[in-house]
């Protein structure tokens, strides 16, 4: 915007350049011409969110987790406040405020390994695993061929035939 003010530039390429709209450049270059560098940073920047739950709530909520709710999970606690206390706040809102005022789960969640690798077949030829795959091997010379792949389980041999 200080090249556009100073000449050496035009809104358009600025704004191609930032990749904003050319008519947000017009706008971002006022507020520099209003208030200078500053001008590029949003208004609301600094100031606290008008739906942060206020100190009062918070401390309400510890509250209640510590005396009459004791032992609830997060999620039935948020049902528990939503229902009984008619406080309307979001599951996960509550779970960063029970983890910022150093409430812990109720219980542990175990980490499940995702797969299990099944051992191997002991003896060659137990079990066979096979896959065919229809295909135009000879790219139009010849006739469909299917390839059927065999992997013997315990050994790993592997077998093709067409």
């Amino acid at each position: 915007m200080q090249e556009v003010m100073a000449g050496e530039k035009t809104v358009e390429a600025a704004a191609f350049e930032i990749g904003v709209s050319e008519r947000h450049a017009y706008r971002i270059l006022a507020r520099v011409r209003d208030a200078g560098a500053f001008g590029i940073a949003h208004g609301n920047r600094g100031k606290p969110s008008p739906f942060r739950i206020s100190a009062e709530i918070r401390s309400e909520l510890l509250n209640l987790r510590k005396g009459v709710y004791l032992g609830f999970n997060d999620r039935h606690f948020t049902d528990a406040l939503n229902e009984e206390e008619g406080l309307k706040i979001g599951r996960e809102s509550v779970r960063k405020i029970l983890r910022e005022g150093g409430i812990s789960t109720t219980r542990k969640v175990k980490k499940r390994r995702h797969r299990r690798r099944r051992p191997p077949m002991e003896r060659f030829g137990e079990l066979l695993q096979g896959d065919g795959s229809d295909h135009d091997w000879l790219e139009g010379r010849g006739p469909r061929l299917t390839l059927i792949h065999f992997v013997d389980d315990a050994t790993e041999a592997v077998k093709e035939t067409v």
